[in-house]
């Protein structure tokens, strides 16, 4: 990829244009990859994909796939081929070129092609800039054991991943009918796990148990094993109390 042009319309809905301007016939080395396309019921291209072997029928997709699938295609896709036997480099390139092709019908996660809310994705762009600055800052002076100074980056952190969550609904595309695209992604371990055992290590027990019960309040089930750990040492904080 080359680079990125932003295209905005008169409503302010803005769409990426990614690249250096293939085409799909284009001359390619030779390779184990291919480029496919996944068709619903109708005909209309809702996928676009690479892969190998078998990837192009496997039915290990994510949920807003398996959603589209049973909702609007009634269980059935149809598997097409776009170029096969070529390099993944070139396959990068191709698999860009039809998702362009098809942008406003795809439901993949990454579609640059899609029409976006530009305040909402211009939003949720910079908190997750800041998300990755701050989380960067407490995590340093976690190893340092500058405890004092951790907790507030930990604080900002926890805070611009909310804006991230807030935000993630900018794609105005296919996705943003479906249910299980809804931004569901916890923080990283670094964030649930770092924090909590700075504020355990500085003997801020109230504070560990606050950010612990809004922690779960915020964000449901199911948890994964820094979580697990973080409701531990929520109960231990709570009888230390």
């Amino acid at each position: 990829m080359s680079g990125i042009t932003i295209k905005a319309d008169s409503s302010g809905h803005v769409s990426l244009e990614m690249g250096v301007g293939v085409s799909v016939d284009q001359r390619c080395k030779p390779g184990k990859f291919y480029v496919y396309t996944h068709k619903d019921r109708d005909g209309t291209v809702f996928y676009v994909g690479k892969g190998t072997g078998d990837r192009a029928h496997s039915l290990d997709r994510p949920l807003e796939w398996l959603e589209y699938l049973d909702k609007r295609s009634g269980g059935k896709f149809f598997v097409e081929i776009v170029r096969d036997g070529i390099s993944e480099e070139d396959a990068l390139e191709i698999e860009d070129e039809v998702m362009k092709m098809h942008g406003g019908t795809i439901i993949n996660r990454v579609n640059p092609h899609a029409s976006y809310d530009a305040t909402k994705f211009c939003a949720y762009c910079e908190a997750q800039r800041r998300f990755g600055e701050s989380l960067k800052r407490a995590t340093s002076f976690q190893k340092a054991k500058e405890f004092d100074k951790a907790i507030p980056e930990f604080e900002a952190a926890y805070a611009y991943h909310l804006d991230m969550v807030r935000n993630a609904d900018y794609d105005l595309g296919v996705r943003s009918g479906l249910k299980s695209t809804a931004f569901a992604y916890h923080p990283t371990s670094a964030l649930a796990d770092g924090y909590s055992m700075v504020l355990a290590k500085a003997g801020r027990n109230r504070e560990l148990v606050a950010f612990a019960e809004r922690y779960f309040r915020d964000y449901a089930a199911p948890y994964n094993k820094a979580e697990d750990t973080l409701k531990r040492r929520m109960e231990k904080a709570r009888s230390q109390q």
